[in-house]
């Protein structure tokens, strides 16, 4: 069971979104940000995950570089991998870049479930 680190009541986890975004890329269901090491994922894991992130800065300073493409495939990679860490009595959903890019900021996200 993992435990929300940030609540004083010390709930258990049962949604996380995989989205980077604010220097952050793992999400509970009130918006507040994650760090892996939390949820006791493995080193490996978390310097894939660090680097994802940081190759977000790509599209802010040179767009033209960026493959979003290849970016959200390896933030599927990743959400799959994180699955596998929360296990399956939490919900996993995962913010495609590619199918999000050119959506108004009112609509809602496009979010894919991680089996």
């Amino acid at each position: 069971m993992l435990i929300d680190f940030d609540s004083n009541e010390h709930e258990p986890i049962k949604w996380l979104k995989v989205m980077a975004d604010y220097e952050c890329g793992l999400w509970d269901y009130e918006g507040c940000g994650f760090d892996l090491e939390d949820l006791g994922a493995p080193q490996g894991l978390i310097e894939r995950f660090n680097s994802w992130l940081l190759w977000q800065y790509q599209e802010l300073d040179r767009p033209e570089d960026f493959d979003r493409e290849a970016f959200t495939l390896e933030g599927r990679h990743l959400a799959e991998a994180i699955k596998e860490v929360v296990g399956p009595d939490v919900e996993v959903v995962y913010y495609d870049e590619v199918k999000n890019v050119n959506r108004p900021v009112e609509a809602p996200q496009i979010l894919e479930r991680i089996e």
